[in-house]
């Protein structure tokens, strides 16, 4: 018997799937899509599995280029940002495929007794131990991987009367907390951090708001900030820093500096909450 390929057909159909998987992907690692990145992503993942079909390519070599495969179109569809982010994406985007084109292999053979996978070329007879993977990794992603790529870090440098100390922040979406009066962002710092920059009595005295004992440098800058949470309103001390910057690009921010009495890693291993709008 002799298996007839149209190589159009065959692309379209890869191309189809590789973008569905790039969307999926991005889903649920929640990337920013980009739909003329994807496009030229499936594309080149569409005329490489075409390619390979044709030359028949089996076993181990098939194997390689597929893994090589997923990291150059997560390359061109989510870019690089760092080699452990790249090879998270790229497993995720193999895992996507993987579930995908099982669950389609497994729908186009109900009712059949040949697969549709063996009619392009591939043994398609099993694809359920596919699809299982496809759906562990998937699973996997949302529930751990995903929430570790969200956490997105910087790092803070704050200066007040000629002191400047610098910390590793977690950008918190959810610190939305402000001056109600200039408008100005709330930023969190643990009190190690506050003792460097303020001095321990300063420090403790923010932590305790006990103002009448603050330096008079510090007090003219002390402001009562009112907050909300889960535990009910409150309110939190709070000062204006003589300069807050993001690094590395030093661009100064308009913001207010809450000493928290927590250890320095406190906030998912950082020593500052940093509000998203200052990142």
């Amino acid at each position: 018997m002799t298996t007839v390929l149209y190589a159009d057909v065959l692309f379209i159909i890869n191309f189809s799937m590789d973008f569905i998987s790039l969307c999926l992907t991005a889903k649920i690692l929640a990337l920013r899509h980009s739909l003329p990145r994807y496009s030229l992503s499936a594309a080149i993942g569409a005329a490489a599995a075409t390619v390979m079909t044709a030359r028949s390519v089996e076993g181990i070599a098939a194997a390689a280029l597929t893994v090589a495969l997923s990291v150059v179109m997560a390359l061109a569809a989510y870019g690089f940002g760092s080699a452990k982010r790249l090879a998270a994406r790229s497993l995720a985007l193999w895992g996507s495929g993987a579930l995908i084109g099982g669950a389609v292999t497994a729908l186009c053979s109900l009712g059949e007794r040949r697969y549709f996978g063996e009619a392009v070329g591939g043994s398609g007879r099993r694809p359920w131990g596919f699809i299982a993977v496809g759906v562990l990794l998937v699973w996997g992603f949302v529930r751990v991987v995903r929430p570790r790529l969200g956490r997105k870090r910087a790092t803070v440098s704050l200066s007040f009367g000629g002191r400047t100390v610098t910390g590793e922040a977690l950008v918190d979406t959810g610190a939305l907390v402000c001056d109600p009066i200039s408008g100005d962002a709330v930023i969190f710092i643990s009190r190690p951090i506050a003792e460097r920059l303020l001095g321990e009595s300063d420090a403790l005295s923010l932590c305790e708001k006990r103002f009448e004992r603050l330096s008079p440098p510090l007090k003219s800058k002390v402001r009562v900030i009112p907050t909300k949470g889960v535990s009910g309103s409150a309110v939190c001390s709070a000062f204006a820093p003589d300069s807050v910057e993001v690094l590395p690009d030093r661009t100064p921010r308009r913001a207010l500096a809450a000493v928290v009495d927590v250890p320095e890693d406190h906030f998912a291993g950082c020593a500052v909450l940093l509000p998203s709008a200052l990142a």
